[in-house]
């Protein structure tokens, strides 16, 4: 009789990287500050020795979870604009306003994506050297802001105003929009917006709108 093929480890029949990636995500949105390298091996049931083949430190792992969420993030939002109205200053403003829901809704991964380095969760240890990195840091996956959020900003704010105006002083109108509402959610997230919480998300969707009305007055070709 032929040998046997030997039957895979767990390890070896799992996704490791992608289990690991997704189950960060999860553990971001319920409990970010247990997020650890060993917590994210137990939850995919891989070993802890398997996991750190995979990822050099945590914070490699979250470079790598920052770039998927947003990813996805931006897939969602594309998916849900279509069918919307086609009317520019409709879209810019539901754009805002989309910003808005999705940080209250996933307060951890929007500020992973957006404030990185204010973004990452402290972690209760356990992880030995693993989730303080060792060695050379790895290469990370590069999640462009300006081009995924400020450049179609600036285009649908081409489409929507003045002739005249020009893509250097559309990019400049996109920055403020983007600085401002962007601002706004973080201080929601914060507590710093008076208010109990639902009043703070309140006034984050009010500087979406005040935005939108301060773009109108101020280019009156605007105006629908």
């Amino acid at each position: 009789m032929g040998a046997m093929m030997a039957r895979p480890r767990k390890d070896e029949a799992i996704d490791i990287r992608g289990e690991a990636v997704r189950a960060a995500i999860i553990q971001l949105g319920e409990d970010p500050a247990g997020l650890s390298l060993s917590a994210i091996a137990r939850r995919i049931g891989c070993s802890a020795p398997a996991l750190y083949s995979h990822f050099d430190s945590k914070d490699d792992l979250l470079a790598q979870v920052r770039a998927a969420a947003f990813a996805e993030m931006m897939e969602a939002k594309r998916r849900r604009f279509v069918g919307l109205s086609a009317e520019p200053l409709a879209r810019l403003a539901a754009g805002g306003h989309d910003y808005v829901d999705f940080a209250r809704a996933n307060p951890a991964l929007y500020r992973l994506i957006f404030a990185p380095e204010a973004g990452k969760p402290a972690g209760k240890g356990g992880d030995k050297g693993h989730d303080q990195g060792h060695g050379q840091a790895p290469a990370h996956p590069e999640v462009n802001l300006d081009a995924a959020a400020i450049a179609p900003l600036a285009a649908g704010l081409g489409a929507a105003g003045p002739s005249a105006m020009g893509a250097e002083a559309a990019a400049e109108i996109a920055h403020m929009m983007w600085f401002t509402v962007h601002g706004a959610i973080m201080m929601a997230l914060d507590g710093q917006l008076p208010g109990p919480e639902a009043a703070r998300w309140a006034r984050a969707h009010e500087a979406v709108d005040t935005v939108m009305r301060l773009l109108v007055s101020h280019f009156p070709t605007f105006r629908e």
